[in-house]
């Protein structure tokens, strides 16, 4: 229910559940886990359409931050599950333990902090006689990259829903959701090492910087660029910085088997986002990177379509009821740590899950003789 709140699908969460209480394979909790992230980022997504920045009036949903992530997260995704093919899976699971506890911890004392500024902001409210900020008032924009926009925020408030979206960045990524579609059918069908295969493989960088330089072109050519003055908007470094996180993002997640949502906001609130601007737009990435996910089951044939309906729907409905739940909770107590403790709590529970499978498989291989060392990306 709160995962859709923090950012996160829950996928860590839904593909042992399936195996411990439902009895479902690897293959069909994956599927069935999929499209749940899917139904609940697809809820979030519009449930966040209309709603504004708590800082800027601008769109609570970031879409030139999607637009600098989005490609470049998918093609660092396609080497990391190259990568993924030939580790050991005992070293997949230590180091997935190692990443999800050490992010977790990470996560935690971002609320931490987050809380403690809250905590202080409330109590010179008190001392001073003002109205408590946790109903009206605005936080300070904690980027350069929201500090940027501030200046130009008065002449920019968008007017209704259609002014809210982002259309152009919408089908650009779109655009780079269909090609990277059908590479990855492509792909499916062709030898593995083979020359179709590297081919393809090496056509989704020139897709995913291609995509990424337009983004950094329009970016630039609004005028919302400034290397020596912040106040103009994204510098430099951060134009080049954010596509180049979002490749190692994709790489981590591609290697150790973990959803895009769970990098990208850790990822976000330690380049500074603030939380709720840092789930809205982590929950409109994942809706591309899940749905590609979701098609391309479904295409193989692996995806039971009722189970699919059913689960993608009761998620959807727990992600609008947790969205709606936790934006009350914000509104009533001026506490957007509760975001982050629930970011942190998500992961750090899929560390400990993730890890006591994932062990208990690897000594059942070890016990039964199994090879445990490191594979050839072109073995069958």
């Amino acid at each position: 229910m709160f995962a859709n709140a923090a950012g996160v699908g829950g996928g860590g969460l839904f593909v042992p559940l399936f195996r411990l209480l439902i009895g479902f394979d690897v293959k069909t909790s994956a599927a069935l886990s999929k499209s749940m992230i899917m139904g609940g980022a697809v809820a979030s997504a519009l449930y966040n359409l209309p709603s504004k920045h708590p800082v800027l009036d601008k769109p609570l949903i970031d879409y030139d931050l999607a637009l600098l992530i989005q490609p470049m997260l998918l093609l660092g995704i396609s080497i990391g599950v190259m990568c993924n093919v030939m580790f050991p899976d005992w070293i997949l699971t230590v180091l997935l333990v190692a990443v999800l506890t050490a992010m977790a911890f990470k996560t935690f004392n971002k609320g931490a902090c987050t809380w403690s500024t809250e905590s202080e902001q409330k109590a010179h409210c008190c001392d001073t006689g003002e109205e408590d900020f946790g109903s009206n008032s605005r936080t300070e924009p904690s980027s350069s990259l929201e500090q940027g926009l501030l200046a130009k925020s008065e002449q920019c408030a968008p007017e209704g829903l259609s002014s809210s979206i982002k259309w152009a960045n919408i089908c650009l990524l779109c655009t780079v959701w269909t090609v990277y579609l059908i590479l990855q059918l492509l792909k499916s069908g062709a030898a593995t090492c083979g020359r179709l295969y590297w081919i393809l493989n090496v056509l989704q960088a020139p897709v995913s910087i291609g995509a990424t330089a337009i983004g950094v072109w329009r970016i630039y050519r609004r005028g919302d660029f400034g290397k020596e003055k912040p106040a103009a908007g994204p510098t430099c470094e951060q134009l080049f910085l954010y596509p180049l996180y979002a490749v190692l993002a994709g790489v981590v997640g591609g290697l150790l088997g973990i959803g895009g949502g769970m990098i990208l906001a850790p990822l976000f609130l330690e380049l500074g986002i603030i939380p709720q601007v840092t789930s809205a737009t982590t929950t409109f990435i994942v809706v591309f990177s899940s749905s590609m996910s979701v098609v391309e089951f479904y295409l193989l044939g692996r995806l039971p379509v009722r189970f699919a309906a059913y689960f993608t729907t009761l998620c959807g409905i727990a992600a609008l009821v947790g969205l709606h739940a936790t934006k009350l909770f914000i509104r009533r107590y001026g506490r957007t740590s509760f975001i982050i403790f629930i970011l942190a709590a998500i992961i750090g529970s899929s560390a400990i899950i993730l890890g006591i499978i994932g062990g208990f498989a690897d000594i059942r291989r070890y016990i039964a003789g199994e090879y445990m060392g490191f594979h050839s990306l072109c073995e069958d």
